[in-house]
């Protein structure tokens, strides 16, 4: 997580600005604001009008890049791959201005959320693999300012951020945060080059992703991330979400089957370890980037090191082994 990330800003909309937005896209009067999410990159609205449910969406991204996340959903549609498009206002404009950030309007998609259920794993390996498949000849991006994927320069500037809070509290962390970076990042760099790209999801796990009845996902959420890179980065992310080293390995086993055993190649299997110790190793090196940074680097350290050294173990490559295969 870069700086970008970090500079959290407060922007949401009062209720009579919400009014006025619901005028500029056409879609009746304001009846009320039904929800508010808020993280670090963006909000999220849920409002009740007089003509339906929608969501009103505040995000960090201009214009260019706007369109560009615009166009992916485009393809995903047009390959039946459900993503919300933006809506357009009266002006026939997908995203406003508002403060220092774009606004958008979706309407609302009923659905539900993951419960564990071994359907809805399979249906969101599966999805992702249809993702992955559909965008795979996407070259010309615009990148995300703020991106979760574990990008070498992004690694070394937070590690240069450790050696400026060294103290007797995080000397032996950072220590040995620096002796993990040839084991993992060297490692990957080494390695990595000839893996197949496809554009990323950035943050695909199964909160960012909406369920029917039967199981299936109905609709992928949140586009903030999307870039282009290797595939097994959504795929490690997905996997370190089910907790595959604790209790989450037959989640991870039928998101897996939904992928599809033989989609992936033997480099891809090979390396789908390295990934995971690679995307840990990435949340410690940047919590120095954050407003606390020996709080949190001695906090990501204690929650990312265990699981980097499972995964590099040969228990942890035996458990991914199994996951990629057919049993």
């Amino acid at each position: 997580m870069n700086k970008e990330l970090i500079k959290k800003v407060r922007l949401i909309p009062t209720e009579e600005q919400v009014a006025d937005i619901c005028y500029q896209y056409g879609i009746g009067n304001l009846i009320s604001i039904m929800e508010i999410f808020e993280n670090t990159a963006n909000v999220n609205m849920k409002i009740l009008t007089s003509t339906g449910t929608y969501v009103i969406r505040i995000f960090s991204a201009d214009l260019q890049r706007a369109n560009f996340v615009l166009s992916v959903l485009r393809t995903l549609e047009s390959n039946d791959i459900p993503a919300l498009l933006p809506m357009k206002n009266t002006a026939g404009e997908h995203y406003i201005k508002f403060g220092s950030k774009s606004l958008q309007i979706t309407r609302y998609k009923r659905g539900q959320t993951f419960s564990f259920n071994k359907k809805q794993a399979w249906s969101s390996g599966k999805t992702l693999y249809k993702f992955h498949d559909a965008l795979t000849n996407i070259t010309d991006i615009i990148a995300p300012k703020a991106s979760l994927y574990p990008a070498i320069n992004i690694i070394k500037e937070g590690i240069a951020k450790m050696e400026k809070i060294r103290n007797k509290n995080t000397s032996s962390t950072i220590d040995s945060t620096i002796n993990l970076y040839d084991e993992i990042v060297e490692k990957w760099e080494s390695k990595s080059k000839l893996l197949p790209k496809t554009i990323i999801h950035g943050d695909w796990h199964q909160g960012n992703q909406i369920y029917s009845e039967s199981g299936n996902v109905c609709c992928i959420m949140d586009f903030d991330f999307i870039t282009r890179a290797e595939r097994i980065f959504d795929i490690a992310y997905s996997l370190w979400h089910f907790r595959v080293y604790k209790e989450g390995i037959s989640m991870a086993k039928a998101f897996m089957e939904g992928y599809g055993y033989g989609k992936l190649t033997e480099q891809e299997i090979k390396l789908l370890p390295l990934e995971l110790a690679r995307i840990n190793y990435f949340f410690i090196c940047t919590s120095t980037l954050s407003l606390n940074p020996e709080y949190e680097l001695i906090n990501q350290f204690n929650q990312q090191y265990p699981f980097i050294r499972w995964a590099l173990s040969k228990e942890g490559k035996n458990t991914i082994n199994y996951l990629c295969q057919k049993n």
